[in-house]
């Protein structure tokens, strides 16, 4: 999607100049700022998942339908317009997630992971964490592995 690029991009100039500017503030309020930015992200993911699933098979028929349950032309272009809606609802999870796991990764050099997993955990309890798996995955492995090596 092109369109993200941009977004992607001024994403990516947001966090490299908290990671530059950081080290000279106060470390509460360098946290407080990147939590900041991913509570921006997180909660746009969470109106998108919030917003009214509509994949064709709960809704009720209105009207586009047949007696005998195929659609007709008008339901057919009913069901064409969910379709077309679902995929653009799930391509925006799929890249405000991404964008989310952007902002977890810098995260984790400069703020303490369980402070990252507790914002996460406390904020996201009542989900699936289906978007933040991998990302959880990978910084518990990278935990695992500093502490192997210390």
């Amino acid at each position: 999607m092109s369109e993200a690029h941009p977004v992607l991009d001024t994403l990516r100039s947001s966090i490299g100049l908290y990671q530059r500017n950081s080290q000279r503030s106060d470390p509460g309020k360098s946290q407080s700022l990147c939590f900041q930015l991913l509570d921006s992200f997180s909660e746009a993911l969470k109106k998108l998942y919030g917003s009214k699933d509509v994949n064709g098979k709960g809704c009720p028929s209105k009207g586009g339908e047949t007696t005998n349950g195929h659609p007709t032309s008008k339901g057919f272009s009913q069901q064409m317009a969910i379709s077309a809606y679902q995929r653009c609802l799930n391509t925006l999870r799929r890249v405000f997630s991404q964008f989310i796991g952007e902002i977890i990764k810098a995260m984790a050099g400069y703020i303490p992971l369980p402070t990252i997993m507790s914002k996460l955990l406390s904020d996201n309890g009542s989900q699936e964490f289906g978007d933040f798996k991998l990302v959880i995955h990978r910084m518990l492995s990278m935990h695992l592995y500093e502490k192997r090596i210390l």
